[in-house]
């Protein structure tokens, strides 16, 4: 008698082995070998209003369920601790008395994946990426959320000279020659005193130099984002000499020692000062000497005329300006400060224990991309980085117009600056127009010679001021200022930059009279798309990618991505590699150690995925789909696991539905049932899914309600058309509507034979049918046995009718419900050749 174990499902029948099935539908196998009716999988929650369950958020203590209706996102519903239910979050809108289900959390432009890393939620929209911070709402247990994402205009900062004047040192010792029209000093050596004032000035906080300040705002690592424009601010002539002799011929010189502080004015909305990311405002500066040396007076001292010794020219000066690299920290203003009243700050730094010892302050990091916009379609939490791919940036607009102020000139009341900036990226020029109305309009001090934009690859920059003057009628006239500035990259710092050749002084503001207030052109070409770029999200801050972070993955576009392994925990993978599709191939991304985070980056696979919703993690592997195929991606080459499926013609004595997997790959849906080690791929529209047995390389199908999957490490919920969810993990022990379905048993030789005894070993119960189908050529069937099982209990092995006449193949076929606990071993088959043809 021969032993004939049901493995799975194989549609290629054009060699069959017997005990391969083309059709076992809920069941799968047991540890034994048998196979068993599944269990009804638990209907768990009913989504509200027809919403797309689209993310389950994971924290300490709470899963959040969040569902999207296609222009809002909610906080749907949640549970705690161990409660098993899931239950919907009610919300009062004040609009009436009756409680609605889901809380708003914010309403979005088009939703393009959506992630959390611990606490924070991460949905990117087609215009950014946002953040909501879930936390802890009073003593019900209420988890609420909040959106923490930035707005720059939110954040007002003028800085200003103030409070200048001057120390004189008088009688001091100038022992020269005289000579026609004054002292000849020129090319000596000054004594010690006349550097004594300058020492006193610094430790009283009082600067001298030239200076250039920035600021930026201070996150809550310490992390800087949005850094200022460099301001410049200059006092000119600062060290002057007055002589004059007296009639006894008794000479006296005095020297003048100019200083000025610095005063910063904040106003913040009033969000900021309860924000839990962003922290605060640090001012930082840099002095840059004024004079190329002090070494030697440059020229004679002229007599009752008060004259710089020092200043040759500022061709020396702007070389150190634009070596200035470093900025150091000289004031720090939290937002939750009491010195902000009503959100606004006003103060002059004490700068008296700084200025003497500037360099050895905390600096300022340069400035890479921060006020781009970051746009992404993909996101991946990955060792606790998100990762995101299909990025591009909308190019910054340009600074406000307080960052041009000037340290000399007149003030202009400015009621509207426009600036256009042309840029050149690989896709050609962008321009990028900044629109700044001034409603009350402002009185600005302009315009400084040291105008700039950050990003080095800007060329241009054409400003218009809009500025009005009152006339002595008393009338109010508007003129129009306008100008072109060629930017120059700077060879330190991620800006481009003017600085005019020659004289450093203010850009003279005369404007034209006009009648209307022109309309600001519009920017072109300002979104940048980088598809082939991944960005890594910085160490333990998720909101900021820095730009050794970027990696180059090929030449195409990512699509998506994926670990081998399911997340040890949220977002934790450990040394396994990250896998990267895109349009040309998978690469896989080497883990680095220390600060390094991927020490290489290589292809591992020609395969192309063809839709990035089917990409999955496994255990110790990836699967995804390409046009014709399922893969499993696993160390360094891709197999397809879904050959057994394809089939030109499957044999179907029943007629019973059946389909190959060219169908289900046109719109696939892949989900992991990990407690099951089930692989799961479903069309969007059936509802029959195939199931891949990883353990036993096997297939076999369920029917399943699911129009997606929500995939929730260690479990996966599958979302009805009726919005009803259920978790794949949790089964119910009843009937089980159950199917199998042989492929032909040849037993071994396509010849023809009877079948003297079979029993169909089994330990099972319910109502359903058994049946032997006959063919010799796999396409006309015939029933030559059939027999019902109707047991509320399990009986054990089934006897099957003597076949008396030849065949070539038999095909088992089982249909109905079974009962859970129920097992089908195997059929024993007693067989006889007959070797020929005829009928008996």
């Amino acid at each position: 008698m021969k032993t004939i174990p049901f493995s799975g499902i194989v549609l290629d029948t054009s060699n069959p082995q017997d005990g391969q099935l083309t059709a076992m539908v809920n069941l799968r196998h047991t540890s034994t070998g048998s196979i068993s009716p599944t269990g009804v999988n638990k209907k768990i929650y009913t989504i509200s209003n027809h919403r797309e369950l689209i993310y389950i958020h994971k924290g300490n203590g709470y899963e959040n369920w969040i569902t999207f209706d296609g222009s809002t996102i909610y906080y749907e519903a949640y549970r705690y601790g161990n409660d098993k239910v899931v239950r919907p979050m009610y919300y009062n809108d004040g609009a009436s008395s009756e409680a609605k289900i889901g809380v708003p959390i914010y309403q979005i432009d088009g939703l393009n994946d959506i992630t959390s890393v611990g606490n924070t939620l991460v949905v990117l929209t087609d215009g950014g990426i946002f953040y909501f911070l879930c936390y802890l709402y009073g003593s019900s247990g209420t988890y609420v959320y909040k959106n923490i994402s930035i707005n720059e205009d939110d954040i007002t900062v003028k800085i200003n000279k103030t409070e200048e004047g001057q120390v004189n040192k008088q009688n001091l010792n100038f022992p020269y020659d005289l000579v026609s029209g004054g002292i000849g000093c020129s090319g000596e050596q000054p004594y010690g005193e006349v550097y004594e004032p300058i020492a006193t000035l610094k430790s009283e906080g009082k600067i001298q130099d030239v200076s250039l300040i920035r600021w930026a705002i201070r996150m809550y690592d310490g992390t800087y984002t949005l850094h200022s424009a460099p301001i410049l601010f200059i006092k000119r002539d600062p060290i002057t000499f007055y002589a004059y002799i007296s009639e006894s011929e008794s000479r006296y010189v005095t020297a003048h020692y100019y200083y000025y502080k610095i005063k910063v004015d904040i106003t913040i909305h009033k969000s900021l000062k309860e924000s839990d990311i962003y922290k605060g405002i640090d001012i930082f500066m840099v002095e840059i000497p004024y004079y190329d040396d002090t070494d030697t007076y440059k020229k004679n001292l002229p007599l009752q005329t008060e004259t710089d010794l020092f200043y040759t020219n500022d061709e020396k000066l702007r070389e150190r300006i634009l070596e200035t690299a470093n900025f150091y920290r000289i004031a720090q203003y939290d937002f939750d400060s009491d010195k902000f009243n009503n959100n606004t700050l006003s103060d002059i730094p004490d700068l008296s224990d700084i200025l003497k010892n500037l360099v050895y302050q905390p600096t300022l990091t340069d400035d890479t991309y921060s006020h781009n916009k970051l746009i992404a379609e993909k996101i991946f939490n990955y060792n606790s980085k998100l990762h995101i791919s299909g990025t591009s940036q909308k190019l910054y607009d340009g600074y406000p117009v307080e960052m041009f102020i000037s340290y000399a000139g007149s003030t202009v009341d400015v009621i509207k600056y426009i600036s256009k900036t042309y840029i050149k990226t690989e896709s050609g020029t962008s321009i990028v127009v900044r629109d700044q109305d001034i409603p009350n309009g402002d009185n600005l001090l302009l315009l400084s010679p040291y105008i700039s934009y950050p990003d080095s690859r800007a060329y241009n920059m054409e400003i218009t001021i809009i500025y009005r003057v009152r006339e002595e009628s008393g009338a109010l006239t508007n003129y129009r200022f306008s100008a072109s500035f060629d930017l120059t990259p700077h060879d330190f710092l991620n800006l481009a930059y003017y600085l005019p050749t020659g004289e450093i002084n203010p850009i003279t503001i005369s404007g034209t009279v006009i009648t209307e207030i022109p309309e600001a052109p519009q920017s072109s070409n300002n979104i940048e798309t980088t598809p082939n770029k991944l960005k890594v999200s910085a160490t333990d801050n998720p909101f900021i990618f820095p730009v050794e972070q970027t990696y180059t993955i090929g030449n195409g576009k990512i699509i998506g991505m994926a670990a081998a392994t399911p997340a040890l925990s949220q977002g934790q993978y450990g040394q396994f590699p990250l896998y990267v599709f895109t349009d040309e191939g998978i690469y896989m991304m080497q883990v680095g150690t220390g600060e390094v985070i991927y020490s290489n980056v290589f292809p591992v696979s020609r395969d192309i995925c063809s839709n990035a919703r089917s990409i999955i993690s496994l255990d110790n592997a990836v699967a995804f789909t390409s046009d014709r195929k399922l893969f499993v991606l696993s160390g360094y080459s891709a197999k397809s696991i879904s050959d057994s499926l394809e089939a030109d013609y499957i044999p179907n004595p029943a007629h019973i539905y059946m389909e190959g997997i060219e169908n289900v790959l046109t719109e696939p849906l892949l989900a992991y049932n990990y407690p099951f080690g089930e692989l799961i791929i479903k069309n969007a529209e059936g509802n029959t899914a195939f199931i891949y047995d990883l353990q036993r390389k096997i297939w076999r199908q369920r029917e399943m309600k699911a129009s997606y999957f929500i995939p929730s490490y260690p479990v996966c919920y599958a979302v009805s058309d009726e919005d009803e969810v259920y978790d794949l993990s949790q089964e119910s022990n009843q009937l089980q509507n159950v199917t199998i379905c042989t492929a032909p048993i040849t037993l071994g030789t396509p010849g023809f034979k009877k079948i003297e005894r079979s029993i169909l070993r089994m330990l099972a119960g319910g109502y359903f049918s058994i049946s032997i189908y006959v063919s010799n050529d796999n396409k006309t069937f015939y029933k030559i046995i059939s027999m019902n099982i109707n047991s509320d209990t399990l009986l054990s092995d089934i006897p099957l009718p003597r076949i008396p006449s030849s065949w070539r193949n038999f095909y088992l076929f089982i249909e109905g419900d079974m009962l859970s606990g129920s097992t089908i071993t195997r059929l024993d088959i007693q067989e006889k050749n007959t070797f020929n043809t005829k009928l008996r």
